[in-house]
């Protein structure tokens, strides 16, 4: 029997609301026996939301890479335009457009960029590449926000710290980002995705025992490095604390069965595997100085 995912609206622009629709449809996945058909149906879904719809491109990817036909019905026209303008679901790939930097000069004035699907390998002509898409994704969101130096300082570090994770510890070929500001509330979302090892198999990979992915996120809150012969790494407390303490805005992620909002764990009844991090930052941070948390 074929598995029909129906998605809900996530009930507020929040990221909780928005990881609570993801984990409804990792629930249906998990207790799924079959082996054919995933139809994801968009008939509830009236606007997107890029947190939700960066995790969904990962699952929908991962879902077909182990098999299974996975079909996308009942999007609105509104929807389906935007999709085609973001590259739902399969991710701009930058590496197989010689015109890459034309592709996102069309995002110039726009309060979103496109799921862009990167390469993750550390080969030196593979990190060349990101290294300058990153720059230019910098400089949209710098400019399509209005961003203060500051703020744009703050989302340097902080995109550079996760994708450098990405490539460093995933053991995957490719990440997503994502990103999207709100003109009204004046916040920038920023998402990034890999479906890797995650942070727990990534610190027994190197030798630091520990058994739970809570555990795991507690040590990376701690500054604790993932090599069992080093005190400090991994950047994701000065990365929590910039995102939470400097700039008051919202910090999350999701590993293996461990969800992490600001300095909250929860452990779920599904599992995510790889990580993933969404930013909330406000454009305004008036008080906020990135020396104060780098260290």
């Amino acid at each position: 029997m074929p598995l029909t995912l129906e998605l809900n609206q996530p009930r507020i622009k929040s990221i909780g609301s928005q990881m609570n629709s993801l984990m409804g449809l990792l629930e249906k996945i998990e207790a799924y026996r079959g082996d054919s058909k995933v139809e994801f149906d968009f008939a509830n879904i009236t606007f997107v939301q890029p947190i939700f719809l960066s995790c969904i491109s990962a699952l929908i990817l991962r879902l077909r890479t182990q098999g299974f036909r996975v079909v996308l019905t009942n999007r609105s026209d509104n929807i389906a335009a935007h999709f085609r303008t973001i590259y739902f679901p399969n991710g701009l790939r930058l590496d197989q457009n010689k015109n890459w930097k034309g592709k996102l000069r069309r995002y110039r004035g726009k309060e979103y960029i496109p799921l862009i699907y990167f390469q993750a390998r550390p080969l030196e002509r593979e990190s060349f590449l990101r290294d300058n898409v990153l720059s230019m994704v910098y400089t949209l969101l710098r400019d399509n926000c209005s961003l203060p130096v500051n703020v744009y300082s703050a989302v340097i570090y902080l995109i550079s710290e996760m994708t450098d994770n990405i490539v460093d510890h995933s053991g995957q070929s490719r990440g997503w980002i994502s990103a999207n500001y709100n003109s009204r509330d004046k916040y920038l979302e920023i998402c990034l995705v890999d479906c890797g090892h995650g942070l727990l198999r990534t610190y027994l990979n190197n030798g630091v025992e520990i058994e739970t992915h809570t555990e795991a996120i507690n040590k990376a809150l701690l500054g604790l490095s993932t090599k069992a012969d080093k005190e400090r790494g991994f950047g994701i407390h000065t990365s929590n604390n910039m995102t939470v303490k400097g700039l008051k805005g919202v910090f999350a992620m999701f590993t293996g069965n461990s969800l992490l909002i600001n300095n909250k764990i929860v452990e779920l009844p599904v599992n995510w595997r790889g990580t993933i991090v969404a930013l909330r930052i406000p454009v305004k941070a008036w008080n906020f100085k990135v020396i104060e948390y780098v260290e």
